[in-house]
C-alpha cells in the first residue's frame, strides 16, 4: 500500500507560502509577495511509500527599513508590497541597507514508509541543502518532526484509507490507483517524516 506523499503533506502542513516568514510578524492588509515553487516526488514501483519535496523562493528589494523597529518594507518584481518585522533570529539586520535583494527559500521534504511488524520508525530527518546566493543575514532554520499514523479502515470500492492520527483526529486519503488495499491493511502504521529548512540572504545592491 502506498499514499501520496502529496496528500499527506497538504494535510498535515501549513502551506510554504505561509510558513516562508517563519522568522518574522507581518502587518496585516499586506500584499502577497510573489514567488517561485518547484515540487518533486519519487515512488519506488511496487515498494510502498515514497518521498516529496517542494522548494519554494521569494526574492524582493528593500524599499523602506526602520532600525528602531525592525520593520522591513519588501517590494517584488510585480509591484507587490509587504512589510515584515523581523524577528530576534534575523541577525546583522544592520547590514540591511535599501535597496538590497533580498532572497527567501523555503524547502520541505516529507518522507512516508509503512511501518513493519517489530520495526522501529526511522528518524527521517532529510539533508536539504539551500541555496539562493548573496550574503548571509544570519537566519538558517531546520526542523524536523515524525508522526505515525495507523490505518483503521479501508474502502476498496473508493480505493481510500482512514487514518488516526496522534491527536486522535482521523482522516480518509485516497491510495495511489497502481497499489491493492484490502482489509488486511487495518493496524498498519504509517510513518510521516517532515523536515522543513529556510533561509534568508541578502544580495548586496
Amino acid at each position: 500500500m502506498k499514499l501520496s506523499p502529496i496528500t499527506l503533506t497538504k494535510l498535515t502542513l501549513l502551506s510554504l507560502s505561509s510558513a516562508l516568514l517563519l522568522a518574522c510578524t507581518t502587518a496585516p492588509s499586506n500584499d502577497v509577495l510573489q514567488s517561485k515553487s518547484q515540487s518533486t516526488s519519487v515512488f519506488v514501483e511496487g515498494k510502498p511509500g515514497g518521498a516529496f519535496s517542494e522548494v519554494e523562493k521569494i526574492s524582493a528589494t528593500v524599499i523602506a527599513i526602520d532600525y528602531k523597529t525592525r520593520n522591513v518594507t519588501l517590494k517584488d518584481a510585480q509591484g507587490n508590497q509587504r512589510t515584515v518585522v523581523a524577528g530576534p533570529d534575523v541577525a546583522n539586520l544592520d547590514q540591511v541597507k535599501v535597496r538590497d535583494q533580498v532572497h527567501i527559500v523555503a524547502a520541505l521534504e516529507t518522507v512516508i514508509y509503512l511501518q513493519e511488524h517489530g520495526q522501529t520508525a526511522k528518524d527521517g530527518a532529510a539533508n536539504i541543502a539551500l541555496s539562493s546566493g548573496g550574503n548571509d543575514v544570519g537566519l538558517i532554520k531546520a526542523s524536523s518532526e515524525q508522526s505515525i499514523a495507523v490505518v483503521t479502515a479501508v474502502h476498496p470500492t473508493q480505493h481510500q484509507v482512514t487514518l488516526l492520527f496522534p491527536d486522535n483526529h482521523s482522516k480518509t486519503l485516497p491510495v495511489r490507483k497502481d497499489v491493492a488495499i484490502s482489509a488486511a491493511d487495518i493496524g498498519k502504521k504509517v510513518v510521516i517524516n517532515v523536515t522543513r529548512a529556510m533561509a534568508i540572504t541578502v544580495e548586496k545592491r
